[in-house]
């Protein structure tokens, strides 16, 4: 029999997901522990204690499903022998990752870039600011006339 992963993405996180497999498995208790050390923050303790609101959050939510994850694929991977995988989203970074194309350290400080985990720095106070870069530049509003001509 052949397996093929499906992976999850935002909006699937929940506060308490994963904490069952770090109580029962080391191998998924080891990627908790990778990923806390990799991001320099307790992303465990989010997801297992909340509060939900913090879980939430773009910068929280999508690491910890890249995680969550990573340790169910750390501890039912080598059982199935995945033959490809596949994810919505979000979840393509997990499939690569279990696939091996992606390794932990790639995945979630990238997921889906290191802005994920920090909060946004943009500046909404001025039109023209770029959402994913947080640079501002001049730029018309909308309706005005300002830049014409």
């Amino acid at each position: 029999m052949k397996a093929v992963l499906l992976c999850p993405g935002q909006g699937a996180q929940r506060v308490g997901m994963g904490q069952d497999l770090a109580e029962r498995f080391p191998a998924a208790r080891a990627v908790f522990a990778e990923a806390d050390a990799a991001l320099g923050t307790r992303l465990s303790r989010i997801m297992w204690e909340g509060p939900e609101s913090e879980l939430t959050l773009t910068h929280n939510a999508q690491p910890a499903i890249l995680v969550h994850t990573l340790a169910v694929h750390a501890v039912v991977g080598a059982r199935l022998a995945p033959v490809a995988a596949a994810g919505h989203s979000l979840g393509e970074y997990a499939a690569y990752a279990a696939l091996g194309a992606l390794g932990l350290g790639g995945g979630p400080q990238r997921a889906p870039g290191k802005r994920a985990l920090r909060r946004p720095r943009q500046r909404r106070d001025r039109p023209g600011c770029r959402r994913r870069s947080g640079r501002c530049r001049d730029a018309p509003e909308l309706g005005s006339d300002r830049g014409s001509g």
